[in-house]
């Protein structure tokens, strides 16, 4: 199985008379997985039945309250940097899509673009 699993689901698991082998996580190890556990979750989102979006969204905002504890951030400075970021670059709310960009050669956005996102080329 090898997957970070919810607290109550082993003591579960043994209840019902199975035997899984499991352990604790170092805390490096937990980050990783609490990360690739967030992935599976994102992909689950993406396609969730309609009646299923909240549910796999509060998946989601669990794992994010974890991997926040793991760093030593509260809910509240996390927002202050929601704030900071909402301030400089907005958020989504108007929900703009760009299709495309043509830069101009000292664009500032041309290493942003090219730093991160790999579908991109020269």
């Amino acid at each position: 199985m090898n997957k970070l699993v919810r607290d109550n689901l082993v003591a579960q698991m043994v209840g019902g008379g199975d035997q899984p082998k499991f352990r604790t996580l170092s805390r490096p190890e937990f980050v990783r997985e609490l990360v690739k556990k967030l992935q599976e979750e994102a992909i689950e989102l993406a396609q969730a039945k309609p009646e299923r979006v909240v549910s796999e969204i509060a998946d989601i905002q669990q794992l994010i309250d974890a991997l926040l504890e793991t760093q030593g951030v509260t809910k509240a400075k996390l927002n202050q940097i929601k704030v900071g970021k909402n301030k400089q670059n907005g958020a989504f709310k108007k929900r703009l899509y760009v299709e495309n960009i043509v830069l101009q050669d000292k664009s500032p956005w041309m290493n942003y673009f090219l730093d991160n996102y790999q579908e991109i080329k020269k």
